[in-house]
């Protein structure tokens, strides 16, 4: 079976101890084929973060059991009162969404029956799980509940975002190091 693995280590790692470690593990799962190396793609500008870094390295999987690495910033590790108070307010964020979804739901309507927008379907509100049309799996919401929903998450992506810039000063730059493996 074809398989991936992430792992992180700082800059400061020597390349070397890495693929050693890469190697290793290949060697010692399941029918030991898989990346014999890591291409370190120092060309490559340092990422966001993880998940931005991530997303790059599976735009470069090519299922040829290889293994890639790019920089990234850490800001896990950095705790400032700023940070603190950034990530009371994404939780806060992040509570009124889930309270303003939970009480914007389809199944607090009082009509038995919902029209789809879409395909105009008139559904049995009994019938649906979670808040789409099974028919053309379009959201029943209102257009204002989605906005509004919409509106929170661009609030958490923007504290995020700020919380990012925050700490990148202060940041560890890490290798993001993914291989291929055959178990």
């Amino acid at each position: 079976m074809h398989n991936g693995l992430t792992v992180s280590y700082p800059v400061s790692t020597p390349q070397a101890e890495i693929v050693t470690y890469v190697q290793n593990y290949v060697r010692s799962r399941g029918d030991r084929w898989g990346a014999d190396g890591v291409n370190f793609l120092t060309s490559e500008p340092i990422f966001e973060n993880e998940s931005k870094a991530y997303d790059f390295l599976m735009s470069k999987v090519d299922d040829c059991y290889g293994g890639y690495a790019v920089r990234y910033y850490d800001t896990s590790s950095v705790s400032t009162t700023r940070t603190k108070v950034i990530d009371i307010q994404i939780q806060k964020t992040i509570d009124k969404k889930a309270e303003w979804v939970l009480a914007h739901s389809i199944h607090n309507l009082k009509a038995k029956h919902i029209t789809c927008a879409k395909c105009s379907s008139r559904l049995n509100k009994s019938y649906i799980k979670g808040e789409k049309c099974p028919l053309c799996y379009a959201d029943l919401r209102s257009k204002a509940v989605l906005e509004r929903i919409k509106g929170f998450e661009d609030k958490i992506a923007l504290l995020r975002k700020e919380k990012e810039e925050h700490c990148r000063p202060k940041a560890t730059v890490m290798w993001l190091v993914w291989f291929e493996y055959n178990s």
